[in-house]
């Protein structure tokens, strides 16, 4: 397997640092509702990254890593 080229590692570093800005915004924005709610000011940072930002990540991965000449033969059916 070949080596991602720079371009991709750019891509990967700013996918990265939308995510965690978009996360400091959620902790940021929803910590007093769960804290009143749930009693855990983290409570929704905490189903965030475990439901959407794992499973995310995950598959991002699996994407960045197959070559792009595969994904033909999926690009109907997806």
């Amino acid at each position: 397997m070949k080596l991602p080229i720079k371009g991709d590692y750019v891509f990967l570093s700013f996918a990265a640092l939308v995510l965690g800005v978009g996360l400091v915004m959620l902790t940021s924005a929803s910590s007093v509702v769960g804290l009143e709610k749930f009693h855990d000011s983290f409570f929704f940072i905490k189903r965030q990254l475990f439901l959407g930002v794992l499973p995310g990540l995950v598959l991002f991965l699996i994407g960045f890593h197959v070559d792009y000449h595969r994904w033909r033969m999926w690009a109907l059916p997806l």
